[in-house]
């Protein structure tokens, strides 16, 4: 709704909203998200908890919101559409840099989320379905409009799409298994993303 035309009672609804999120968001940082519940949450945002029950249904429609504040800010879609006609080794660095940049603020929430959405079926499909899914689909159609270009060569695009995805999702678990090295690589980004795409074009062979 336009901010301009909120009634004063929204206004109070949507900044009551925001508060919940953001205590939800702090104690999963700082406790991670076992020790998120709504009678924490409720303390922590200085309001009812029935009132957190006001704007979310359960814990799982909470954290699916918290999922929600990473990917407001993801311009994957925007990096995507305008690069097609990029060098396909100079695109991948920028695209790669553009999205560490972009989730690195979140890295640490999506670390201390993922056992919930690993284990949490309707967590699970939100997630499948809002936000890995839209992402793959982006990325499969840009790698086989690329291919039939004749910019990369032909191969199973989706699977290629989900090879790619993959090393973000295998970084992220490292990390979530305490792996100092790749900690250290994601908080950095410019040596992950040249090793990356080093890897990708030129493989592991000596020169």
């Amino acid at each position: 709704m336009n901010k301009q035309y909120q009634t004063r009672r929204e206004r109070i609804a949507d900044e009551t909203r925001k508060k919940i999120i953001n205590s939800a968001l702090e104690i999963t940082m700082r406790k991670g998200v076992r020790h998120l519940t709504m009678k924490e949450v409720a303390k922590k945002a200085d309001v009812a908890e029935g009132t957190i029950y006001n704007h979310f249904k359960d814990k799982s429609d909470l954290i699916a919101e918290m999922m929600n504040q990473a990917e407001e800010s993801d311009n994957q879609a925007e990096i995507l559409d305008k690069a097609l006609d990029n060098d396909p080794h100079d695109f991948f660095m920028v695209y790669l840099k553009e999205r560490f940049c972009t989730l690195r603020p979140h890295i640490q929430l999506l670390v201390s989320l993922l056992p919930e959405i690993m284990n949490n079926d309707s967590l699970r499909e939100t997630f499948m379905k809002v936000h890995y899914s839209p992402g793959l689909e982006r990325m499969e159609n840009h790698l086989k409009t690329r291919m039939e270009k004749g910019q990369l060569k032909r191969m199973d695009a989706a699977l290629a799409a989900r090879i790619f995805n993959g090393v973000f999702a295998g970084l992220l678990v490292l990390q979530l298994m305490g792996d100092e090295k790749v900690k250290e690589a994601l908080n950095s980004g410019d040596e992950l993303t040249a090793s990356i795409v080093s890897i990708l074009f030129e493989g592991l062979k000596a020169p």
